[in-house]
């Protein structure tokens, strides 16, 4: 159904969340399949490591097993030979030991259970001492008598002992081997089957998966080819609904461009898929004309991210396609920097028929003088904290000195000598707190303003020459820059001559020898003054920006980090606001703003 004229267009959605949902089901299908097939190849892996370990144990039987055959063999020759006196009885004896000992050094070999290896070295040492036994029955000569009858007798029953404990022993082994090689056939048997399945699983789910895929697909082609129809038909309402707007916007023109806030006005440009893609300017009245230093015949008709393209980084443009879909008003204040443009603005957009119309007011003035209260109040509670730190610090310091003195005036001339270096370190490090304490309470201290007119050429041409020797002994370049009919600004002479030399003192030790430009730059940006401080060094980080004007912070060695704090104390004072912009192995840059009125922004601070 289409809607009625004059209302808002709402796209249909149906082909978006059929495309969602197909998008979803593939991603599914995907981690199902894939969980399957790691499921078997995991079960694969444990089917492949159970056949392993039966035949492990299976090669530890057959050892076994040959190794108490040996034994019997050995036993059996033996006793033949002591019944029969035949030395072809004897013959099996040698291969046997052989045969027993490869096959117990090939089970110490093989066998991975730790538990296993004392009952192998036991039936190792009863093995050999079977057969240490059977060697002695093979020396007893044939001479019969009723001594050797006996001896045989005894002879025999204890190999028949020493047999029985060696096959007790062996028995126990095989028992405990064969129960592990069951438990192992149990595995295998359980993993045999599950590996097939799982395959046979893999198959039918991909079959499944693939032919639901395709239905959703052809049902999502033929929606399609039915939304396309609908969307061709609100074009042509949309058509008619711009033609209708144009005449309103026509008849608001006249009041609109008499308000002091900037107004634009958009509609909303929509693709194929009935989102919107960009706005189209349809107005902007006189003040909007004045912020963005752009006529209103050069923006009308044309796209805002084509010629606006910040308003998308700036997630404006996000948020005015937000106000044309939900009708929710947008509130916010956004700090601006696309298109050359640097302003804070507060910006009320609410939603017009298909399209948007913003308000916006320039706040860049109130932000930064809000920025420099803050500052300001940051830098107060620093300063009582650094006098409080002060007056706790040097009365003990001054105790230490003290002591320090009276100790080096009593010391004996021999034991002062060997104590010199000592006191000599403890003076200089007192030293070195004293002014500490005293740079500390010098860049926090509120500055009692004297202020005068002051021309803001002779103002940097006067530092430029305070820097002047320091540029020459690093053979580095100064240049002054200074716009033509400036205004005098009103400021402490003295204190912001202090402030500027310290950002150039800086940016001279930022830069290299024989390369380094300083460059001093004064401009008007509408009723106010800005001051840039640039130079050609290594730049400052992004991550170390904020913490550029922190007391004790320095980026080079030996620095108090003293400098630039002071400098921003004094500037803060005058209600100057500081902007840097840095960029690693290219620069830095200090911009200083004077606002037309020096006294209101002073008063504003305080």
């Amino acid at each position: 159904m289409s809607p009625a004229p004059g209302m808002p267009y709402r796209p249909n959605t149906t082909r978006a969340s059929e495309l969602r949902l197909m998008g979803l089901l593939y991603v599914g299908t995907l981690l199902l399949l894939f969980g399957v097939l790691y499921f078997t190849y995991k079960s694969f892996g444990k089917y492949r490591e159970a056949q392993q370990q039966v035949r492990h144990l299976n090669r530890e039987l057959l050892l076994m097993e040959t190794s108490l055959s040996a034994l019997k063999d050995a036993e059996t020759g033996c006793r033949g030979y002591l019944l029969t006196h035949d030395t072809t009885f004897l013959a099996p004896y040698g291969p046997a030991a052989d045969s027993l000992t490869a096959c117990i050094a090939e089970l110490e070999r093989i066998n991975t259970d730790p538990g296993m290896e004392p009952r192998l070295q036991a039936f190792s040492l009863l093995s050999n001492a079977m057969l240490d036994h059977l060697s002695g029955l093979a020396v007893i000569g044939p001479a019969d008598s009723s001594a050797r009858t006996q001896r045989v007798r005894v002879e025999l029953m204890e190999s028949k002992m020493k047999m029985d404990v060696l096959r007790d022993h062996h028995q126990r082994m095989v028992g405990d081997l064969r129960l592990a090689r069951a438990g192992f056939l149990e595995e295998e048997r359980a993993f045999g089957w599950s590996t097939p399945f799982m395959l046979l699983l893999y198959a039918v789910m991909a079959i499944m998966a693939t032919a639901l895929l395709f239905w959703r697909l052809f049902r999502t082609l033929k929606q399609a080819q039915l939304a396309e129809a609908e969307i061709k038909q609100k074009a042509v309402l949309l058509d008619t609904e711009v033609h209708s707007r144009e005449f309103a916007e026509r008849s608001l023109r006249r009041v609109l461009d008499t308000s002091p806030i900037g107004i634009m006005s958009f509609r909303a440009v929509r693709g194929p898929m009935g989102t919107i893609d960009d706005l189209e300017w349809l107005f902007t009245n006189d003040a909007g004309e004045g912020l963005l230093d752009r006529k209103a015949e050069e923006l009308v008709g044309k796209r805002l991210l084509v010629e606006m393209p910040g308003n998308r980084s700036a997630g404006l443009f996000d948020a005015y396609v937000q106000v044309v879909e939900s009708g929710q008003a947008f509130r916010a204040e956004q700090h601006y920097t696309g298109e050359g443009l640097d302003l804070w603005l507060s910006i009320h957009a609410v939603r017009l028929l298909d399209g948007v119309l913003v308000m916006f007011m320039d706040i860049s003035a109130q932000k930064r003088a809000h920025a420099i209260a803050i500052e300001s109040s940051r830098l107060e509670l620093t300063d009582r904290i650094a006098r409080t730190v002060a007056h706790e610090v040097r009365n003990p310091l001054t105790n230490l000195h003290l002591a320090l003195e009276q100790l080096n005036d009593e010391l004996p001339a021999a034991q002062r000598e060997e104590a010199e270096p000592y006191i000599s370190i403890l003076e200089r490090n007192i030293q070195r707190i004293g002014q500490l304490i005293s740079e500390m309470l010098e860049s926090a201290k509120r500055r009692e303003l004297d202020l005068a007119p002051c021309h803001v050429a002779d103002l940097m041409n006067k530092v430029m020459r305070r820097v002047a020797d320091r540029l020459a002994l690093q053979n580095m370049k100064g240049e002054v820059s200074v716009e033509t009919d400036l205004p005098d600004v009103r400021v402490d002479h003295d204190l912001v001559e202090l402030a500027f030399t310290n950002l150039a003192v800086n940016a001279i030790e930022a830069m290299e020898p024989h390369r380094g430009r300083l460059f001093l730059k004064a401009y008007r940006d509408g009723a106010d003054v800005i001051i840039e401080i640039m130079d050609n060094g290594r730049g400052v980080p992004p991550e170390e920006l904020a913490r550029l004007f922190e007391p004790y912070y320095s980026g080079r060695a030996g620095g108090l980090g003293l400098g630039l704090t002071t400098s921003r104390t004094i500037l803060n004072s005058h209600g100057v606001s500081v902007d840097v912009k840095s960029e690693v192995g290219k620069g830095t840059t200090f911009i200083l703003r004077f606002p037309t009125n020096v006294m209101d922004q002073v008063e504003r601070v305080a």
